[in-house]
């Protein structure tokens, strides 16, 4: 979880969980966890899970690890349509449940999460379904160099600078991307951020 004022970016609060008790960081307090390596057979192997726990609880997850963002990326892909003129509030979206592409492996469907889809709808409409085709039509709208330029604006190809150790940058395709993948990324899949990284983002967008 992390609470970031939204004028001006500053973090408000910000927890991980496992945690641990900073005056005992060698005891795993996760019982979950503690569970699982009870049910290992061999001493060698509970050693080695012990092991592998203690890394996981010590981290912040915040800033080490990185996942495909999803829906709320799609802030990023609507305000750079809007920037760049290629998409206006008055734009309008068929969404029949599924984007077909074709490539040299054959055809692949591209689903929305409402697999009978959203039928005829405008821009706003296409945020508040959070619809991936009409998603997929605007990112690929953008084209992929502008769709990078914007992906690099909001500061998604490097750290945010928190005075934190061990922060990570997720993976991207940059402008030389194919439109399957434009297409995906377009609705928050293949790149991947932290959950800082796109909190900054999200914020960015809506801050005024």
């Amino acid at each position: 979880i992390i609470v970031m004022d939204t004028n001006t970016g500053g973090i408000l609060g910000l927890a991980s969980y496992p945690d641990y008790d900073l005056n005992d960081p060698y005891t795993i307090l996760d019982q979950y966890t503690l569970n699982k390596i009870d049910a290992l057979e061999t001493e060698e192997e509970k050693t080695e899970a012990r092991s592998e726990a203690r890394e996981v609880q010590w981290q912040n997850k915040t800033i080490t690890d990185t996942y495909e963002p999803g829906s709320v990326f799609k802030i990023v892909t609507a305000s750079a349509a809007l920037e760049e003129g290629t998409a206006t509030v008055d734009s309008t979206y068929y969404c029949n449940g599924y984007v077909e592409f074709k490539d040299g492996a054959g055809t692949l469907l591209i689903h929305c999460h409402n697999r009978s889809g959203h039928g005829q709808e405008s821009f706003i409409d296409a945020l508040v379904n959070s619809c991936n085709p009409a998603f997929m039509e605007i990112g690929l709208g953008l084209g992929q160099e502008r769709f990078f330029e914007y992906y690099q604006a909001y500061g998604l190809t490097e750290k945010t600078g928190i005075a934190l150790p061990a922060e990570r940058v997720g993976v991207y395709y940059d402008d030389t991307m194919s439109n399957i993948s434009l297409a995906s990324c377009s609705f928050g899949q293949s790149n991947t951020v932290t959950p800082l990284q796109m909190l900054t983002a999200a914020v960015a967008g809506v801050n005024g």
